[in-house]
């Protein structure tokens, strides 16, 4: 008995690319002027001369606003503004990314903008010095216009009748002069001495722990007092004793491990994993990830990517990847191509864009995650390229083909179709709670009422995650057989919906299914 054949479509290996890694914005390009590395995965944002922090999701930590960030000290920056010629302090930031908002007016002290032992020496608006702790509060208050940062415990307050040596509660150290004159001056503590003088100049070492007063002798520390010229460190000590610094070296930037390089072509950077691209060659510039985030600029303007863990798939596919078209009439064949997105994209935000064999763009539209376009035929087939974007950023490219068959005229006298019998069809879904798999599957029966076997396209189609399926099935006369797909679930998900078809007629439907994972 002769088998009746009924004009079919049939999809080819589809071109999807699997990946271990995704790449998404963390912060799309333009909303800053600029964007740096700052500390493990902080970054510093601009806003034309103003300047900001976020983090690598692109929470904002502290606002664009600021005139200056100090370098990181003992984990601790100083968030700075300017504010009539001075730098008012009005924040602290710390380098594990926790901030703190400054809203009295306090002022740096030129060359001492850090913390050291907890304190960082400040000025109120009438140009006394005070403490200020790394919540942003000032924890004591001076009626003098001069101090040192803290070393080993201890700070220099004031000059002249005004000098005292002060612990970390503010209490002064009694100091008794072997010369019975008064305390003129002095230095910060460095292990565990101080040098002071009195009004005339004549330098004493003081010892913090016992109190000691001993006259020193050396001839540059002598010219030095008496002259009142002073090389001073950073933490106010004599820098000719210390042999350190005028100015602070600020810690140096730590940032994530570096996990993943970009590549170039064509003067544009992408990134590639294991041979297969990531993402799209595209930018202008780009850094390698630190972490999970990287800066990029996009047509001069720049970004930051984030990269996510996902073992979903991605890329496109023909829903009939062969066309049956009329004799002499291969003009505006409709094409259509469906998308596999991972979770972290809206399939309803991806634009798809269509080239040619000559490179020229198809207008291409979107029906909820299913892409037309029109082409002509060609007996050879033909290869179109396939770009996927979603808020500019380019996200997948590949080739997709179709074959071209012309439609047959059947001949009555040898093959008549009278008395055929539509398939029958039902549909149910097997389990809504995912397997091991992440798999929920649904199962089509196909009916055949006929009394010859039946060949015929069987197509699953419905929800994005759904796993679509075009399979060619032979059906025996008055027998039926089942046929199965499945949902990929992989967190609990509802309006799930599935259509199952045949080319020998018959369909059915399960929508509204509320899908839960392993």
């Amino acid at each position: 008995m002769k088998r009746i054949l009924f004009p079919i479509v049939v999809a080819f290996t589809a071109i999807i690319s699997t990946n271990a890694q995704l790449i998404t914005w963390s912060v799309k390009p333009g909303i800053y002027t600029n964007i740096e590395p700052c500390w493990g995965d902080m970054y510093f944002v601009y806003q034309g001369n103003s300047i900001g922090v976020i983090n690598g999701d692109g929470r904002v930590i502290v606002s664009p606003d600021a005139s200056r960030i100090t370098g990181f000290y003992g984990g601790y920056a100083l968030v700075l503004k300017l504010d009539g010629g001075r730098e008012r302090i009005i924040g602290v930031l710390t380098s594990e990314g926790t901030y703190n908002q400054v809203n009295d007016p306090y002022y740096t002290i030129p060359n001492q903008e850090f913390f050291s032992e907890g304190f960082v020496t400040v000025t109120n608006p009438q140009g006394y010095v005070g403490y200020m702790n790394t919540h942003g509060s000032v924890d004591k208050q001076f009626d003098v216009t001069y101090a040192t940062p803290y070393s080993e415990g201890y700070a220099a307050v004031g000059e002249g009748e005004d000098f005292s040596i002060i612990d970390k509660r503010f209490n002064s150290l009694q100091i008794n002069l072997p010369s019975m004159s008064p305390l003129y001056g002095g230095s910060n503590v460095y292990k565990g001495e101080a040098v002071v003088w009195d009004g005339n100049g004549s330098p004493f070492r003081f010892n913090v722990k016992n109190g000691r007063c001993d006259p020193i002798n050396d001839k540059s520390i002598k010219k030095a007092t008496k002259s009142q010229q002073i090389d001073w460190d950073y933490l106010g000590c004599f820098s000719l004793i210390t042999n350190r610094a005028e100015t602070v070296s600020y810690d140096l930037p730590k940032r994530s491990s570096q996990t993943l390089s970009p590549t170039e072509r064509g003067n544009k950077y992408g990134y590639e994993q294991n041979g297969k691209i990531l993402l799209p060659f595209q930018f202008d510039l780009a850094e390698a990830f630190h972490g999970n985030y990287a800066v990029v600029k996009l047509n001069g303007k720049p970004a930051l990517l984030v990269l996510h863990n996902s073992t979903e798939t991605f890329g496109a596919v023909p829903i009939n990847s062969e066309i049956i078209y009329k004799r002499n009439e291969s003009e505006n064949l409709q094409h259509n191509f469906r998308i596999t997105v991972p979770s972290l994209w809206n399939v309803e935000k991806i634009i798809a864009k269509t080239k040619n064999d000559n490179g020229i763009y198809i207008p291409t539209t979107n029906n909820e995650g299913s892409f037309e376009f029109l082409s002509d035929a060609s007996e050879d087939g033909k290869k179109f390229s396939i770009e996927l974007e979603s808020d500019g950023l380019k996200l997948w490219s590949g080739d997709i083909a179709y074959n071209y068959m012309k439609q047959k005229i059947v001949d009555s006298k040898s093959e008549s179709h009278e008395g055929f019998k539509p398939f029958t069809v039902s549909l149910k879904a097997k389990n809504t709670q995912a397997d091991k798999n992440n798999r929920c599957y649904v199962e089509a029966t196909i009916s055949n009422p006929n009394s010859e076997t039946i060949s015929a396209m069987v197509v699953f189609k419905g929800s994005n995650l759904l796993e679509a399926v075009e399979k060619r099935v032979s059906v025996p006369a008055y027998g039926k057989i089942e046929i199965s797909t499945f949902f990929k679930v992989t967190k609990a998900v509802t309006g799930q919906e599935v259509t199952v078809s045949t080319t020998a007629g018959g369909t059915a439907k399960l929508d509204g299914l509320q899908l839960i994972p392993f």
